[in-house]
């Protein structure tokens, strides 16, 4: 501690005399600067000087953690927490942390969560985050007043997977802007509705990795009419989850500007399942999916007889891929529908047998105008795979003003340099719309006429 108080000599003169000018700074830089550190180091301060006595006890921030198993250790933790809330003063707070992780929750370190919530909503706490992860299953009620506290603007709750979590019968959360909820369990259908249905300002919505259904159909449908950003990602392969994915995912949101979907769909999707998932976003400026959304999306056999919204309003668009045939028709589906995208992104995944693409997969795919503002194209993992070849080929003979394509080659990659040779003579011969391409090379930012 004594390298924060740091004396530094002043001459004046003929005299040298020695100010502390950390000591000097304004309490409330001082606080900022404790925020990024846990509370105990923050307190640990206050044998400094009579300047950082009380400094800790008006911290805006509250920022508790422990990595420890040990349950003499976490008595020692609770023991902690409840002084520094018994000693800090009455001012607000503006964020309480807590990271509890693989430290065993009895009974009473669960009587201690709630005083801890209840002692930051005396304070008018603003943002709340708790990280609860065991190593066994567990059972966690959400303390009641956390979710019936009316000035609350963020909150995120991440537990272990599939943590089975309790929500009391009454919530409202009017001002809440920010959520995020990781690991939930919730088999209670109505309370899953009441929990959406208290936020009616919700602008930022992420959802990992929870089993959250909305009716007895295993059903994910929402309604937020603020809502501008909407994640959901269900990560896990493993089959002995698969039955916790909802079968359709809804959402209709009509101040929607960002949605992301990442997941191992299943063979419950079909073109009506994807079709709620990509109505609710025909005004998003920006489109993040993964290489599954594309496999499933293309397996609904009629999607040209039965086209998605347009999403004329997208700018952005980011794709992970397989680059099979039905991912590379979906990526060109997608890109028809979107006339106004300027900035695309595909991320590759799985090598691809081009004897699986076939000549023919770009059939019925374009339109007039189609790609008329794309700019910009990233191509991510690249391996020089013909199927790359067969998309950036389509994007050159559609796309009118493209400037530049960056290409970021496989981490397996041994001769960057070969590969930059081969890709660099691909593309000079491929008949394309635009002139004045460039093509920039990985992280070196060397960039090439093509």
């Amino acid at each position: 501690m004594e390298k924060i108080r740091k004396l530094i000599p002043v001459t004046s003169g003929d005299k040298e005399k020695q100010v502390d000018r950390i000591s000097m700074l304004a309490d409330a830089l001082i606080h900022h600067v404790m925020s990024f550190v846990h509370t105990m180091y923050a307190v640990q301060t206050s044998i400094l000087s009579k300047r950082w006595i009380h400094i800790w006890k008006s911290l805006p921030v509250l920022n508790f953690g422990s990595y420890v198993n040990a349950l003499n250790q976490s008595d020692r933790l609770t023991d902690f927490i409840d002084r520094v809330f018994i000693l800090r003063d009455d001012s607000s707070i503006q964020w309480f942390r807590l990271r509890w992780l693989f430290v065993p929750i009895n009974n009473g370190v669960r009587r201690s969560f709630s005083k801890w919530i209840d002692g930051s909503v005396a304070l008018n706490v603003q943002e709340v985050t708790m990280q609860l992860h065991q190593h066994n299953n567990l059972t966690y009620e959400i303390p009641p007043r956390l979710l019936n506290y009316k000035s609350l603007k963020k909150l995120v709750l991440s537990m272990s997977l599939y943590t089975d979590i309790i929500l009391t019968i009454s919530m409202s959360l009017p001002q809440l802007k920010f959520m995020c909820l990781r690991g939930f369990l919730v088999s209670n259908v109505e309370s899953a509705k009441r929990l959406f249905s208290s936020c009616p300002l919700l602008e930022t919505l992420t959802i990992v990795n929870c089993d959250i259904q909305t009716d007895n159909q295993r059903n994910f449908n929402v309604e937020f009419l603020r809502l501008k950003e909407f994640s959901y990602s269900h990560l896990h392969s493993n089959h002995r989850w698969n039955h916790l994915r909802p079968k359709i995912l809804k959402l209709s949101a009509p101040n929607l500007s960002s949605f992301t979907c990442e997941s191992y769909l299943t063979q419950d999707y079909d073109l009506q399942n994807c079709s709620d998932q990509l109505s609710a976003v025909d005004k998003v400026n920006r489109l993040d999916l993964s290489s599954g959304f594309l496999e499933v999306l293309w397996r609904a056999t009629n999607l040209l007889n039965c086209p998605l919204p347009w999403l004329c309003d997208l700018q952005f668009l980011g794709m992970e891929t397989w680059f099979t045939r039905g991912s590379l028709r979906a990526v060109a589906y997608l890109l028809t529908i979107s006339p106004n995208v300027k900035n695309l992104i595909l991320k590759s995944n799985k090598q691809s047998n081009l004897a699986h693409i076939g000549d023919d997969w770009e059939v019925g795919l374009s339109a007039p105008g189609m790609l008329s503002d794309l700019k910009v194209v990233r191509i991510g993992n690249a391996e020089r795979c013909d199927a790359e070849l067969k998309i950036l080929s389509f994007l050159f003979k559609n796309a009118k003003v493209l400037k530049e394509i960056s290409v970021y080659p496989c981490s397996t990659i041994k001769s960057i340099g070969s590969l930059r040779k081969r890709y660099e003579e691909k593309l000079r011969i491929l008949p394309r719309s635009s002139s004045g391409a460039s093509m920039r090379w990985g992280e070196t930012g060397n960039s090439c006429c093509i």
